[in-house]
């Protein structure tokens, strides 16, 4: 997904098998993408996060929607 959507490897944060929103919990992280059902819901409802489904239609567009509108706040 990464290579897709051309994030730097250095970007991208492994957790080792533990929970991926708990590494969000406090920080500030705009998006993350996902393909684990649980994973997602517990992201959306502990954090700040924009968490985004892999596995849906459309999710480039949404994620590509999402950094406009995060340019514009600029």
């Amino acid at each position: 997904v990464a290579r897709a959507i051309n994030i730097p490897r250095e970007r991208i944060v492994f957790t080792e098998l533990q929970w991926k929103y708990t590494f969000f919990k406090n920080k500030d992280f705009f998006i993350h993408i996902d393909d684990y059902d649980e994973e997602l819901r517990l992201i959306r409802s502990s954090t700040k996060t924009f968490a985004i489904d892999v596995t849906l239609d459309g999710w480039k567009d949404k994620v590509i929607n999402l950094i406009k509108m995060m340019e514009k706040k600029r």
